[in-house]
């Protein structure tokens, strides 16, 4: 575990994924890539989950949230934004499912509190999409990359 870059952040991420997910979601080592078109193999994922959400364990260790378990959160979150919008996997996707999220951090803390929130998850979301199609390989250290993309 490492030090997360905001714990407000943090409690915030975990709030949000007890609110959509009250009796949790799976995580594991073995999810499918999801790309661009694979809306309906994140659908499919989950039906073949018994309707419960699941997300992929790896890439974790070096994350804006500092805790593996956070991080985990955070994408069931995020997935459940892709999935609610309609958004798919493309970076046009990715910015939709980012502002559903920024919109709830606004909703829920309002403004202010939420402002240092909303250019970190775009650093997480577009920020790091933009890093894979552009170079084909996801981003390694995420921590150094998101606070390079904030400055």
């Amino acid at each position: 575990m490492n030090k997360p870059l905001d714990r407000g952040l943090n409690a915030a991420v975990l709030h949000i994924a007890s609110r959509l997910f009250p009796t949790g979601y799976d995580v594991r080592a073995d999810m499918p890539e999801i790309g661009p078109g694979d809306l309906p193999k994140l659908r499919q994922t989950i039906a073949d989950n018994g309707g419960r959400m699941v997300v992929w364990s790896g890439g974790s260790a070096h994350t804006i949230f500092g805790d593996e378990e956070v991080n985990w959160a955070f994408r069931a979150w995020h997935d459940w934004a892709h999935l609610k919008g309609n958004h798919d996997f493309t970076l046009e996707g990715e910015r939709g499912a980012l502002e559903m999220q920024q919109l709830q951090l606004v909703e829920l803390y309002g403004t202010e509190k939420a402002f240092p929130w909303l250019r970190l998850l775009e650093a997480e979301v577009v920020g790091q999409a933009e890093h894979f199609i552009t170079t084909g390989e996801r981003v390694a250290d995420q921590v150094a990359f998101d606070l390079e993309y904030v400055r």
